[in-house]
């Protein structure tokens, strides 16, 4: 099946004609409020076309509001090293994102930032 991409002011979605594959939440700054691709449809290249779309968009480097999932911290690190503007080695460019006080998520999140989905049962 064929992905479609749809572009509204703020948010981007990849579906196909049964799911939404990917989503991406952004606001005019820059700043990446929420990123989310699917299991089923990780490791395809579909976080890297909604940060490009959104790149284009805004005609500026993004940055990512935390928190990070442990996801979301390989996100960074490679929109970091392919756009030049973080450090090249793994976990660099999670300790400065740390080291400027920003939080991180605990593993019960599958989203990039934004808020993860609960793992407790009450």
């Amino acid at each position: 099946m064929q992905a479609r991409t749809h572009h509204a002011d703020g948010i981007i979605t990849i579906t196909d004609a049964n799911t939404t594959i990917a989503y991406c939440r952004y606001d005019a700054s820059g700043e990446i409020e929420y990123l989310f691709v699917g299991p089923p449809f990780r490791r395809r290249g579909y976080a890297r076309r909604m940060l490009d779309l959104v790149e284009e968009r805004l005609g500026m480097t993004l940055f990512f509001k935390p928190p990070l999932s442990p996801l979301g911290r390989k996100v960074v690190e490679a929109y970091s090293r392919d756009r030049g503007t973080g450090p090249k080695r793994s976990g660099e460019a999670i300790a400065a994102f740390a080291s400027a006080g920003h939080a991180e998520t605990g593993k019960g999140s599958d989203a990039v930032t934004g808020h993860g989905r609960s793992t407790s049962r009450t």
